[in-house]
């Protein structure tokens, strides 16, 4: 994964952290000085690291935001915050970052002008669903070429579902994917349901779920 993407990835995770830490206490504002050293240092974080490796392949418009929000935040931090806005604020800041990850994702050498489909045989159960997702992939590319970009957002979609039907199909012991707490229910029966009637969604948070992919990357998906 290229550095940009990391950088935004551990942003993301710093700022989920940081929501939950403040979720502990009920008090109103920000008094403790565990806290606001946590604080200070999730917005340093980006400010002085994160975004350094971000930097060259944004533009001021996706970063002056973020930018803004940690500023604040880290100003605002000197005092004593209030407990709710700082948490909204990195919401917003996580939020933010979510939507620049998948901008990033698309100015990607790696992905962008790589024509060729990646080897899907690792993940593939058979020659059909490997034809299936490397039929996906240049589909999706062909979207992308064309400048129709909602439907390279749909064909993304349908790819990602593939990829994950894929890794499912691919586990020697499904019992902990029919297991899952975010596996789908029947709202009948109560039982888990079957693959057919998953959405991409389901897929996700499964995935998540069984440490396949990040949070981050789930976020995105």
């Amino acid at each position: 994964m290229p550095e940009m993407l990391r950088a935004v990835d551990a942003a993301i995770a710093e700022a989920g952290k940081a929501v939950t830490m403040l979720s502990r206490k009920k008090t109103s504002q920000i008094a403790n000085t565990e806290e606001h050293a946590y604080l200070k240092a999730v917005c340093l974080s980006w400010l002085k690291t994160h975004r350094m490796e971000v930097a060259p392949f944004c533009g001021g418009n996706e970063l002056g935001p973020l930018d803004s929000i940690y500023q604040t935040l880290l100003e605002a931090n000197e005092g004593r915050p209030s407990r709710k806005n700082t948490s909204d604020q990195l919401k917003l800041a996580k939020k933010a970052l979510i939507a620049l990850r998948s901008k990033l994702i698309l100015v990607d050498g790696n992905v962008i002008n790589e024509d060729k489909a990646p080897d899907f045989a690792k993940l593939a159960s058979d020659p059909d669903m490997e034809d299936l997702l490397s039929r996906r992939w240049d589909e999706t590319l062909l979207c992308m070429r064309g400048g129709a970009h909602l439907a390279a957002t749909v064909m993304m979609g349908g790819l990602l579902e593939a990829l994950l039907l894929a890794r499912v199909n691919i586990e020697p012991n499904k019992r902990g994917v029919f297991t899952a707490a975010a596996a789908p229910k029947d709202r009948g029966t109560g039982q888990t349901s079957p693959l057919r009637d998953w959405a991409l969604k389901d897929y996700l948070d499964v995935a998540h779920e069984l440490g396949w992919i990040t949070r981050s990357a789930k976020d995105v998906g």
